[in-house]
C-alpha cells in the first residue's frame, strides 16, 4: 500500500510518501509519491518506535506465558512500538529457558513485534541490586548459564566490575549481542597525586 502526505523523515517534517509490504515498510521519501497513492494520510507519517526494555505492560510481566506475551505484543503495537525485547531479571534457569524459547518462536513470526530478549542480570553488583533476586546473582567467573548465550539474546546488562565479565563481554560481542553496562558498583572518586594535591592549612 503506498500512502501519501507529511512524513517525518532525517529531521524534517515535508510532504511525503511511505509503501508499505504487508506488515513492513518497503521504502519512504520526501517529495512526490513514484504512483498515485492508495491513501492520503492527514497528520503525520512517522518512524515506528523499538522499545529495548519491557518487563511487561498492562498489568502482565513477560514470563507470564504466551497469553502475557500476546496482551503485551498487542499494547507495544496499539501504542506505536514495533518492536521491542520482552526483559528478564535475574530469572531462575526454568523461566529463563522457558521465557526464551517463546521469544524465538515470536521472532520467527513476522507479524510478531518481538524482536529478541533481553536479559537483564543475573550479572549485577549485588550491593546494588535493586529488584533483583540477591539469591539468583551470580558472577561469570562462577559459571555463565547456557541460556545467557541462547541465540535468542540480543542485549545483556551486567555489571563490568564482576570477575569474568570482561571475557564474558568479550564472547558475547564475538556473537553478535550487544552487552551494556547496568547497576556496576560506584567507583571511588580518584584522589589527585600527593605532589598536586593542596598543602593542608
Amino acid at each position: 500500500m503506498l500512502l501519501a502526505g507529511a512524513i517525518a523523515l532525517r529531521g524534517q517534517i515535508a510532504p511525503g510518501w511511505a509503501e508499505t509490504d504487508g506488515a513492513r515498510l518497503a521504502s519512504c521519501g520526501h517529495g512526490r509519491p513514484p504512483r498515485p497513492p492508495d491513501e492520503r494520510v492527514d497528520g503525520v507519517l512517522t518512524p515506528a518506535l523499538c522499545d529495548l526494555q519491557v518487563n511487561g505492560a498492562g498489568g502482565h510481566e513477560v514470563a507470564g506465558g504466551s497469553s502475557a506475551l500476546d496482551a503485551i505484543d498487542a499494547l507495544q503495537l496499539a501504542h506505536g512500538v514495533t518492536s521491542y525485547l520482552p526483559t528478564l531479571i535475574s530469572p531462575d534457569d526454568e523461566t529463563a529457558e522457558r521465557v526464551l524459547a517463546e521469544v524465538a518462536e515470536r521472532m520467527a513470526d513476522p507479524d510478531s513485534p518481538v524482536a529478541g530478549a533481553h536479559l537483564e542480570g543475573p550479572f549485577i553488583s549485588a550491593d546494588h541490586r535493586g529488584v533483583h533476586p540477591f539469591e539468583r546473582l551470580r558472577t561469570p567467573e562462577g559459571g555463565v548459564p547456557t541460556w545467557v548465550e541462547h541465540p535468542a539474546v540480543r542485549i545483556v546488562t551486567l555489571a563490568p566490575e564482576l570477575p569474568g565479565a570482561l571475557a564474558l563481554i568479550s564472547r558475547l560481542h564475538a556473537r553478535g549481542s550487544p552487552w551494556r553496562s547496568g547497576i556496576p558498583a560506584p567507583m571511588p572518586t580518584p584522589r589527585a597525586p600527593a605532589s598536586t594535591r593542596e598543602p593542608a592549612s
